[in-house]
């Protein structure tokens, strides 16, 4: 495993890299944030200050509308430094080949930055990453925008005698 310290134009940052492994390369930034393939992570968030503007749910809801999921085709890889490695169980190097082989579901950074731009970062190789605490943070007001919903639509059923009042 590589490790090196690089000073960014973000900040002070560590870049730590299996030789020969791409796939595994991450950076973490001295504030806590972590890049890692193509997805953005906020490691650390005690110590922020509670936030100063709300997140209206109904733009909260438009959001989480707006983006839109994607599947995505197994990339080929191969971990040579796993096989017939004694700390290894060959039982899982199968798996893990398996698992390669799999498409996985995600967002698109592209996508997102039309809709959630607040949610996109860029990592030190000009890629878009995503932010998927910002993305929870909206899922969160979003639910409990439509839960409001929810209520006012029974209450009104309820009122005319279309549903059966909602028992304490």
């Amino acid at each position: 495993m590589n490790c090196v310290k690089s000073d960014t134009q973000h900040a002070t940052a560590w870049v730590v890299a299996y030789p020969d492994w791409n796939t595994t390369t991450f950076y973490v930034y001295a504030k806590g944030d972590a890049y890692a393939k193509n997805h953005y992570t906020i490691t650390n968030n005690s110590g922020h200050a509670k936030g100063s503007d709300p997140i209206d749910g109904q733009e909260a809801l438009s959001i989480i509308t707006g983006i839109d999921g994607y599947y995505y085709a197994p990339e080929e890889q191969e971990i040579p430094e796993l096989e017939n490695n004694e700390f290894v169980d060959p039982e899982a190097v199968v798996a893990m080949y398996a698992d390669f082989e799999k498409r996985t579901a995600a967002l698109s950074g592209s996508n997102l930055e039309e809709v959630f731009p607040e949610a996109v970062r860029t990592d030190p190789k000009n890629r878009l990453c995503i932010d998927y605490q910002s993305i929870v943070t909206m899922l969160v007001e979003a639910v409990k925008e439509q839960q409001q919903e929810i209520e006012a639509l029974r209450r009104v059923l309820e009122i005319h005698g279309w549903m059966e009042p909602e028992k304490p």
